[in-house]
């Protein structure tokens, strides 16, 4: 869920930019069309990212709950 206002956060952001940019859209028309696909690619990307740290901090838990006490090599 927290990933989701992140994304929304970080949208607006880019969205402020856009619109910066769409007033001197008559002098470069194309860069609209490139910002708006970074922003999807970025924001993608960056999710990607969270839900790859989340998984990974929930199998780091998990795997310390299964083995409660340290690993010693006789």
């Amino acid at each position: 869920m927290s990933q989701i206002v992140l994304h929304k956060t970080r949208s607006s952001m880019y969205t402020t930019r856009l619109n910066l940019l769409m007033q001197g859209s008559i002098v470069y028309p194309n860069i609209q069309v490139v910002t708006h696909h970074y922003q999807r690619f970025s924001s993608s990307q960056y999710l990607l990212q969270m839900q790859v740290q989340a998984q990974q901090k929930h199998s780091n838990g998990l795997t310390q709950r299964m083995m409660p006490f340290p690993q010693t090599q006789i």
